[in-house]
């Protein structure tokens, strides 16, 4: 039993820990038709993230690091309209799923 509940954790998001780390280039998308503009995502990763003329989000950045901010402002996104990328590999970063 303790080696389930050792293993569940890392099903559940520990094991995804790392690959969020890293000195790896990302790409931050927003999607325009699902994003709301509620600003969540700026309150919380403004280094990345702002309202655009438009009231919704969009990157500040062409490509940018890992910060524990954007993958929050990434997860916490009401419409999910926020994905993180690998640059290098296309491999969805943020948010968990």
């Amino acid at each position: 039993m303790s080696v389930e509940h050792h293993q569940s954790p890392e099903v559940l998001g520990d094991a995804a820990a790392p690959a969020r780390t890293g000195s790896d280039e990302l790409v931050i998308r927003v999607e325009k038709l699902h994003c709301a503009g509620s600003g969540v995502c700026v309150s919380v990763a403004g280094r990345d993230l702002a309202l655009g003329p438009d009231g919704r989000a969009m990157a500040l950045h062409a490509t940018t690091t890992a910060s524990e901010e954007l993958f929050e402002a990434a997860d916490m996104c009401p419409t999910e309209a926020i994905r993180v990328h690998r640059v290098a590999t296309g491999e969805l970063v943020a948010p968990l799923e």
